[in-house]
């Protein structure tokens, strides 16, 4: 980006920085110009994952369809070519709280389902059994620490949505959802609806 203020709307994908993952996730259907953002390893983790996420939403036995929107100041600073370690989630169809339940429970399922096939290649395998000592237990600071903090809404001080917060991949994630906001005449204080 050349340093010119964008005027117009504009596809923005993101794109994998890691040598050895240059693929690129878009959703965005617009035709035009096109500003790339590229993804640090964790923020790759991150989206792949709220995208698998998705996906395992769309396939569950009750199935709920949601798209994920990246927000605020992390597609700002992307852009700029500013560090950004936070990034906020919007969410068309579930709450904040929601897919913030959904989402950690999908990586738990995922490090379960590893630790299950980390565990049977162990027991197949003389090796393995000498290296049990030796194996490499992942850094909390690549999943889930902690638990899912909620930041109630707090419509007095224009806080008008409950955001779900929690840390991924070691970067700080809020989850909210979009909304349409309608205000009465004799009002400062909108009727939201969930939605686009």
């Amino acid at each position: 980006h050349d340093g010119e203020p964008i005027t117009r709307p504009v596809k923005i994908v993101a794109e994998g920085s890691s040598s050895s993952d240059s693929t690129t996730t878009t959703i965005n259907t617009l035709d035009g110009p096109v500003l790339t953002i590229a993804l640090d390893d964790q923020e790759r983790q991150l989206f792949d994952n709220l995208l698998a996420t998705a996906r395992a939403l769309e396939d569950a036995p009750q199935p709920k369809s949601v798209q994920i929107r990246v927000a605020g100041g992390w597609v700002r600073d992307k852009i700029l070519g500013l560090p950004t370690h936070d990034v906020d989630i919007a969410l068309d169809s579930c709450t904040g709280v929601e897919f913030a339940n959904y989402f950690k429970e999908y990586l738990l399922s995922q490090q379960r389902l590893q630790q299950q096939e980390e565990e049977e290649y162990s027991a197949s395998s003389e090796t393995a059994l000498n290296n049990n000592n030796n194996k490499n237990t992942k850094n909390n600071n690549n999943t889930i620490i902690g638990r899912i903090g909620v930041i109630a809404a707090n419509p007095a001080q224009s806080k008008h949505l409950e955001t779900a917060t929690l840390r991924a991949f070691g970067l700080e994630v809020d989850f909210s959802n979009l909304r349409h906001e309608t205000y009465a005449e004799d009002s400062r204080i909108p009727t939201i609806v969930i939605g686009t």
